[in-house]
């Protein structure tokens, strides 16, 4: 058995979280994205013990969103990141100002079917991969359709996401900062 590392989050095997139900949305957004996350999303984050041994420091539920179908991963305030610290970095809620501080962010979406995102650019570049389901991408020019497996490169571009499917959609998406293309952000 590992040693206990200095993290409150931390949770042994045992009792790890295996069921979560949805909060209530805060603000009346979660229509963006149908409603929030209510699945479980384990987190396991690495760091090091007060000795200096690699160990897990927090294993859990990531933190879900308040206003979106998400749930928020990890986050970096700045790059490069500082992996000194055992401190939990998730937000307690999304807000797009965080994609435009310098920092990074890592989370996922869910989408229910017959629902969008509003249209939108971020300063950032995204990395995402497809989890489950088939969600249509609509840029400017031009749509196309994910699927589980599939990744994603979104270069701050404009964009639409929708889920025409009989399916829940996931994603997870990492963002760190960019230079401006286009017209740039517009959230």
């Amino acid at each position: 058995t590992p040693p206990k590392p200095p993290s409150s989050n931390w949770l042994p095997a045992a009792n790890r979280p295996t069921t979560k139900s949805a909060s209530p949305a805060s603000n009346g957004s979660a229509a963006e994205f149908g409603r929030v996350i209510d699945r479980v999303t384990r987190r396991v984050v690495t760091g090091l013990t007060e000795d200096g041994r690699s160990a897990i420091i927090i294993d859990d539920t990531a933190p879900h969103f308040l206003s979106d179908g998400g749930a928020y991963i990890w986050r970096a305030a700045a790059l490069p990141a500082d992996n000194g610290a055992n401190s939990d970095q998730a937000p307690a809620d999304f807000d797009y100002d965080l994609f435009h501080d310098g920092g990074s962010n890592f989370f996922v979406i869910e989408m229910e079917p017959g629902t969008r995102s509003s249209t939108h650019a971020t300063d950032t570049l995204d990395f995402i991969v497809m989890l489950e389901g088939v969600v249509t991408l609509e840029l400017e020019a031009e749509e196309i359709q994910l699927r589980a497996g599939d990744t994603l490169v979104d270069r701050g571009v404009i964009h639409t996401w929708r889920n025409d499917g009989p399916d829940i959609v996931r994603y997870a998406v990492v963002t760190i900062p960019a230079h401006p293309v286009g017209s740039g952000r517009t959230v």
